[in-house]
């Protein structure tokens, strides 16, 4: 018994040990060396939290092991290193997505497992944002909210989508339970997303909000609720930096006009973030070739392809093997984002950065593959989503049955958030989507197996 004890306590202590760490990685400068180990952190998350291979990711490979060679025949791919590069970084995410859960460590409390691991990062992120306020503060300038966090990558921005992520959680949670403590965490961390000053993470946290909220749960409360939200994001915008916000409140109304028009001209401030969206369409869906089977991993503007082109990022790759310009990326996708662009003051906002991991996957990977990911990604949060509304309503405590909806609801909300991230930033190759990940895999431990659930079926129907 004693032996038994001793094992369980150890196994226990270690997923705890392994959650800090890994939400000390995540939220701190020590995430910028995270994509060279990305395959063994998977790897090891996985054996510790006990998951496993699943036949949707199998599936993946096997469109991949047959659409990818083509792209090389049909395309005369010459960059091989950007497809390695590429694989390395986006497939270990993948993986860990569409990993199943093995049932098993019944001695290992699986239901709270997510909830500490939010405590975890919520812990660390109060005192990253205390920094970050005192730095803004002292530095007075934009993009001085950065703390422990540092500036590697999307730095602030970066930032901001985790306590995006963050206040969606306590959002979510207030809204099933209100609590002084819990408002208390929400308003913080919703004023700690506004001073990342990200102003398009602002909006689509709005529009992920109201998405689910309006065309699921339509009510006029919620629809006061919003209206007073927002006036409280655009005041503290507005008390923070009014200069920022008069000077996005002008870009909006002018690409508004622009998208009007249809002016795509060179001459025009039309945000290259659309831009490339035009190239694609105006390049791709002329060349069925293109548009089916990609130009190749890493070769469009995919992150891999910008780390590698030798201009943006003068890195350690790029001296090792060599600067590499692909066609297609130099001609609509690194025209839009350079050292000569970023030179001139006011041009490297988000409206102007050609960067899209949906855009990417279409480009780069090609429909086919990309609608074969879609379909398997769909199905995988279909899953999910209908595995807490069963667990719900078997869930005979009161307690237990909110804590599955609130699950649910919150992977909904975050879900829609990361979907409009990745539409509109290179965030499948980028660390914080581990964040969300690693939390939708914490919330999938906690649902019952089909078998319990039939068990308590039959248990009720003999009663």
């Amino acid at each position: 018994m004693s032996r038994t004890s001793k094992y369980i306590l150890s196994r226990s202590q270690l997923v705890q040990l392994f959650l800090v760490c890994t939400a000390l990685v995540l939220v701190t400068f020590l995430r910028a060396g995270l994509i060279v180990v990305y395959p063994f952190f998977v790897l090891a998350f996985c054996y510790i939290l006990g998951f496993r291979l699943s036949v949707a990711f199998v599936t993946l490979i096997l469109a991949s092991l047959i659409l990818l060679p083509l792209v090389f025949v049909l395309n005369d791919q010459p960059f091989l290193f950007n497809t390695v590069l590429s694989l390395y970084i986006i497939y270990p995410i993948l993986f860990l997505y569409l990993s199943r859960h093995h049932v098993w460590q019944k001695h290992i409390a699986i239901q709270t497992l997510h909830k500490r691991f939010i405590k975890y990062l919520s812990i660390i992120m109060v005192y990253n944002n205390l920094i970050g306020f005192a730095q803004f503060i002292l530095l007075d300038h934009d993009d001085a909210f950065t703390g422990l966090y540092g500036t590697h990558s999307i730095g602030a921005h970066g930032l901001g989508i985790i306590n995006g992520i963050i206040f969606i959680n306590y959002f979510v949670r207030f809204r099933h339970n209100p609590r002084w403590s819990i408002l208390i965490l929400m308003i913080f961390f919703l004023c700690s997303f506004v001073m990342s000053f990200f102003g398009l993470a602002l909006i689509l946290l709005f529009v992920s909000l109201a998405l689910y909220y309006f065309f699921y749960q339509f009510k006029i409360m919620n629809v006061i609720k919003f209206g007073t939200l927002g006036l409280f994001i655009l005041g503290i915008l507005f008390f923070a930096s009014s200069r920022t916000f008069s000077y996005n409140y002008n870009i909006m109304n002018n690409t508004v006009a622009m998208l009007i028009e249809g002016d795509f001209s060179d001459e025009s401030e039309m945000p290259r973030k659309l831009t490339v969206f035009y190239n694609y369409s105006k390049v791709f869906m002329d060349d069925i070739k293109l548009f089916l089977f990609g130009t190749g991993p890493g070769t469009f503007n995919s992150r891999t392809s910008f780390l590698l082109n030798g201009d943006y990022s003068n890195n350690l790759l790029v001296k090792l093997m060599g600067a590499s310009q692909p066609e297609y990326a130099l001609d609509n996708a690194y025209a839009l984002w350079n050292r000569n662009i970023l030179s001139i003051q006011f041009n490297d906002g988000t409206r102007n950065q050609p960067f899209s991991s949906v855009l990417a996957l279409l480009a780069e990977y090609g429909f086919i593959f990309s609608l074969v990911l879609l379909l398997i990604v769909f199905h995988k949060i279909k899953g999910l989503l209908s595995g807490l509304h069963n667990a719900s309503i078997h869930a005979t405590d009161p307690s237990e049955q909110r804590g599955y909806l609130v699950n649910r609801e919150f992977l909904i909300v975050a879900g829609i958030f990361t979907i409009l991230l990745l539409l509109s930033n290179n965030l499948i190759e980028n660390t914080e989507i581990l964040v969300f990940i690693i939390i939708m895999k914490l919330i999938e431990m906690t649902i019952p197996s089909q078998h319990l659930l039939s068990n308590i079926d039959s248990t009720d129907n003999e009663q």
